[in-house]
């Protein structure tokens, strides 16, 4: 499972998501915080939430 997120460049998230919707394309931009929600009550295993990159 993948996120939009703005934590680390809020900007270029910003306009990422202004073409999105431009396109008629929702995107919502969640903090790590907000996505790591998506899996309460779940234990989840290394690196749980974390970068694709990493």
């Amino acid at each position: 499972m993948s996120q939009f997120t703005a934590d680390l460049t809020p900007e270029e998230a910003a306009r990422a998501a202004e073409v999105y919707h431009r396109g008629g394309l929702p995107a919502v931009a969640r903090s790590r915080d907000q996505f790591a929600r998506f899996f309460d009550g779940l234990e989840l295993i290394e690196p749980g939430v974390a970068l694709v990159h990493r």
